[in-house]
Formats: structure tokens, C-alpha cells, sequence
């Protein structure tokens, strides 16, 4: 994703969730070969309850953005299939 997406993503998640820290927040970019993704990702490395997970997965849900689970860690970001690079296969 372009980065003012992720820091509008961001914005409105932050405005929800007063319980995120600064610190487990961070803004990564893609590398060149990234397979998920091509731009900005958003990790939020932090516990997590269901709850809020459904919240900000619907929050980026209303930006286009898909929401991938790792051990203490969502990340956020764009699917190259939305931006139309992922080749076709007959």
C-alpha cells in the first residue's frame, strides 16, 4: 500500500484502539521479491483480544486492505491481487 494509506489506516485504528503503544506499531516496506505485498505494510506487534481484531480487520477491510495473523502480530497491508500484479495462470 502507499504509505498515506497506511498512516490514514493507521489514523482511524489509533482513534478506535487508545490502547495501542507507539512502540508496537511500525510502518515496513515491501521488499522488491515480497510475495504478500508491494509498498507500506502495518505491524502492530502486540496481544490482541478477538474483539478489537474484528475491529481493525474491518477497518481495513473499508480501505482495501487485507489483515494477515502471526504470533502477537497483525499485519496490514494491500494483496498484490488488488493491485492486479499476481500473474494469471490458465
Amino acid at each position: 500500500m502507499r504509505r498515506d494509506d497506511a498512516v490514514t489506516c493507521l489514523k482511524e485504528i489509533n482513534a478506535n484502539f487508545k490502547d495501542l503503544f507507539a512502540n508496537a506499531i511500525a510502518l515496513i516496506e515491501s521488499k522488491q521479491d515480497d510475495q504478500l505485498s508491494r509498498g507500506y505494510r502495518l505491524h502492530i506487534k502486540m496481544v490482541i483480544d478477538d474483539d478489537c481484531k474484528k475491529q481493525i480487520k474491518a477497518i481495513a477491510a473499508k480501505h482495501g486492505l487485507s489483515v494477515r495473523e502471526a504470533v502477537a502480530e497483525l499485519i496490514i497491508y494491500r494483496p498484490k491481487e488488488v493491485t492486479g500484479e499476481l500473474s494469471r495462470v490458465p
